[in-house]
């Protein structure tokens, strides 16, 4: 999300104290690319990266933003509406990062286009369930399949009589 404004109006001087600047727009790969490049550079081995991915049930463990020097910990879901949940991803820094390969981490992440050109990009770029979510959300058929139901819990015993049940019924 962000402005979709191309020219920006400078703010006057006495209006600069209180000025909320714009937004821009940042498409959700491109944050997770800065997001997976900044953890590996700045994260000490055996360090870690949480954050929360919004993305719709059908994601896979191999869709995952991925950089060459985190691994993968811990992947929980949680559910938040028929179409869209969360999940909480936990990721550790195993190897240093080495400056002269970042060309070939560039290459093995995925998510990432090659082309410099945003149009060409855009198309090239998968439709990932963590991308396009306003869209996903506005869809009446949705490709994702509806999470499994959560499985209840049998009831606990009651260590009452059915002569008790029926006093408290009385009352």
């Amino acid at each position: 999300s962000g402005s979709k404004k191309d020219r920006v109006n400078p703010v006057p001087e006495d209006k600069r104290r209180d000025h909320i600047p714009q937004t821009q727009v940042y498409p959700v790969e491109d944050v997770m690319q800065d997001l997976m490049i900044v953890s590996a550079k700045t994260l000490r081995i055996g360090g870690r990266l949480c954050y929360l991915l919004p993305c719709t049930y059908d994601l896979t463990e191999e869709q995952l933003p991925t950089h060459p020097c985190l691994r993968l910990v811990a992947n929980s879901l949680e559910r938040m509406t028929l179409k869209l949940g969360r999940r909480l991803i936990t990721m550790e820094k195993i190897k240093e990062y080495e400056y002269e390969k970042e060309h070939e981490y560039r290459d093995s992440m995925h998510f990432i286009s090659e082309t410099p050109d945003d149009e060409e990009r855009e198309g090239k770029k998968q439709d990932l369930p963590y991308s396009n979510l306003r869209e996903k959300t506005k869809r009446t058929n949705v490709e994702a399949t509806p999470p499994p139901p959560l499985k209840k819990k049998p009831p606990v015993p009651s260590s009452s009589s059915a002569a008790d049940d029926d006093d408290a019924a009385k009352v």
